[in-house]
């Protein structure tokens, strides 16, 4: 079976950005600080849950932490409560666990439990990192059920550090737990922040780079940008030096859709389509070299237009959605004052 190149894979493949860079200094920073959570929020297609299985690997790879991760669930309160909703909370976990979920416990908390001391004793750590994505979805119960792991695991010498990915909307979550008094979630998970942004126009030569300085296979000098264009790598050019043509694409398309390209900025998924796809023509020989007309192509097949046409601008909706809430709370509050004023 014919290896595929890493920039064609499906899934799997994790670009160098600048973002990237950010968000893992961030992280183990947070670690080394012994703090005990990061909420880490983002639009979609900026390479969040792509940046989370790179952590996954190079802790894996330096032996520095244990890494457990899955999706918050959605659930309907009405039809799950207790048990029930507990059960499938850990079992969320236990699923990217295959090995230690076969063996039978009492309770899926237990077996993630064991799952976890079994995973740190093989890497010779009692560090572990507990990732929870999508945790906008995390209401007070499953914050509780993370709470005990928290508590469990701190007595008996593991230093449990919880990792939330999440959307835009994550602070209509936070401001729903302080209207409903749950200030010790917040406290123990919710305190520091890490906003997870878009490739700007400055960081593109960084994220080209990759491509004229990553190798493949494994062994071999071969770069990225070679394998594909092996002529004109010989001839000098590099991918880097597209920087300004690629940027001008995406900013083109902005400026269709009515942004502000001063404060543009552009997902890593998006950034990575357009260069497989300029790549690929480069190697079937359907264009000769790279210019703005065929990076206006390769940002249009990205998908970014079409994406930001359909949900906006996730961001501005959220920060649009809390003033929403805030104005209405303190509106109710305003009538109740001179409800009693007049009473009164």
């Amino acid at each position: 079976m014919k290896d595929i190149h890493p920039i064609e894979l499906e899934r799997g493949f994790i670009a160098k950005t600048v973002p990237l860079t950010e968000f893992v200094e961030e992280l183990l920073q947070c670690i080394s600080d012994l703090m005990t959570s990061l909420v880490v929020t983002g639009v979609q297609r900026n390479g969040k849950t792509t940046a989370m299985e790179h952590i996954k690997a190079k802790m894996a790879s330096n032996r520095s932490s244990a890494f457990f991760n899955a999706m918050a669930l959605t659930v309907d309160p009405r039809k799950r409560a207790g048990r029930e909703l507990e059960a499938a909370f850990w079992r969320t976990f236990l699923i990217r666990t295959v090995e230690d979920a076969r063996i039978h416990f009492e309770s899926n908390y237990k077996a993630f439990l064991t799952a976890i001391k079994v995973a740190c004793d093989r890497l010779d750590t009692r560090h572990v990192v507990i990732c929870v994505d999508d945790a906008q979805k995390l209401t007070p119960p499953m914050f509780g059920y993370l709470k005990q792991l928290h508590e469990q695991l701190l007595p008996e010498g593991y230093q449990p550090f919880f990792l939330l990915i999440a959307q835009p909307d994550m602070p209509l979550r936070m401001h729903q737990l302080q209207v409903d008094s749950m200030h010790e979630y917040i406290d123990r998970f919710l305190t520091n922040d890490f906003r997870f942004r878009g490739n700007r126009r400055e960081d593109l030569s960084f994220f080209l780079r990759h491509y004229d300085t990553a190798t493949w296979p494994a062994g071999s000098a071969v770069t990225y940008t070679q394998h594909y264009a092996p002529q004109l790598w010989r001839a000098g050019w590099r991918l880097e030096h597209e920087a300004g043509p690629m940027w001008s694409a995406f900013e083109t398309l902005a400026k269709r859709l009515g942004l502000n390209t001063a404060e543009l900025e552009i997902g890593t998924k998006f950034l990575v389509s357009a260069c497989k796809a300029s790549l690929l023509a480069l190697q079937g020989g359907k264009v000769e070299r790279l210019n703005h007309v065929t990076w206006q192509a390769a940002a249009e097949r990205s998908g970014y237009y079409k994406t930001r046409l359909v949900v906006g601008d996730p961001e501005a909706a959220a920060e649009a959605a809390l003033k929403e809430v805030l104005w209405r709370e303190q509106t109710a509050r305003n009538k109740a004052s001179k409800g009693r004023a007049t009473g009164a």
